[in-house]
């Protein structure tokens, strides 16, 4: 199975600063705008609209997180174990599909919307299970998202799970838009001068023991949805180019994928 690649894009913490001071997102979290932008800016990116070329339920939104909402799970058990009051909006902002929710909610999304979590391999998985909805050709096209950050209160235990030389990412999120044979002969008839690149994304090979290969690709701000982020930076780097990615892991695993034009 091969997707092509339509376009990447990722986001930093220090960009939707904006968006934190937004009243009408005073109630979400820093994982739900670093999703939200990651998306807008890959949506503005490409050279189609995507919610009006496709049916709803031909696109695909994959999320992948490995510490979900642990930011707002704190405040929710901080809030009944300090002020004795249990905060609704809180523990409903805490459930591990939050983000998705409120995705779907704000861009009005009404499609396949799921979300993974599988520690290190979170980003990796979220690519396979998009793949696989594209090779069933239950969607057309697939928008998928990485992103985890750093939770205020918790910085230290979190960074207790991870080797001392690991560099955290404070907050990152990472977009992909992957489309099938159907999806993008859907685009073309929308409009024939529009250029895609050559690239497809394969198969994801994984080797979960820790006997990582020398040479792969690392992060300097790691977090363990971040593949989504490295075939973005490789994209940007070698467009339309081949290319095997080696993905090392902070505990010696590591993932393999592989491009081709």
């Amino acid at each position: 199975m091969k997707a092509l690649l339509v376009a990447g894009e990722k986001s930093y913490l220090n960009e939707i600063s904006y968006l934190l001071k937004d009243d009408q997102f005073r109630k979400s979290t820093k994982n739900m705008l670093l999703c939200y932008h990651s998306i807008n800016k890959i949506i503005a990116k490409i050279p189609f609209r995507i919610y009006e070329t496709f049916d709803c339920n031909e696109i695909g939104l994959f999320i992948g997180t490995s510490h979900g909402e642990l930011e707002t799970t704190k405040d929710f058990l901080k809030s009944i174990g300090i002020d004795k009051r249990a905060r609704p909006f809180l523990f409903q902002h805490g459930l591990h599909n939050a983000t998705l929710g409120f995705i779907c909610q704000t861009l009005n999304h009404t499609g396949p919307a799921i979300t993974v979590s599988n520690r290190f391999f979170s980003g990796e998985d979220a690519i396979d299970l998009a793949m696989d909805w594209l090779q069933l050709n239950k969607i057309k096209i697939a928008i998928t998202v990485g992103y985890d950050s750093l939770p205020l209160g918790l910085e230290n235990q979190v960074r207790g799970l991870y080797p001392q030389s690991t560099q955290l990412s404070t907050g990152s999120a990472a977009a992909l838009v992957l489309a099938n044979e159907e999806g993008v002969r859907k685009i073309l008839n929308t409009n024939y001068s529009i250029n895609l690149n050559n690239l497809f994304l394969e198969r994801i090979t994984y080797c979960r023991t820790s006997n990582a290969r020398t040479g792969g690709s690392t992060s300097t701000h790691y977090y363990d949805s971040n593949a989504i982020e490295e075939i973005y930076n490789n994209l940007s780097r070698y467009p339309n180019h081949c290319s095997t990615m080696n993905l090392q892991k902070p505990n010696g695993t590591y993932s393999v994928i592989n491009m081709a034009s």
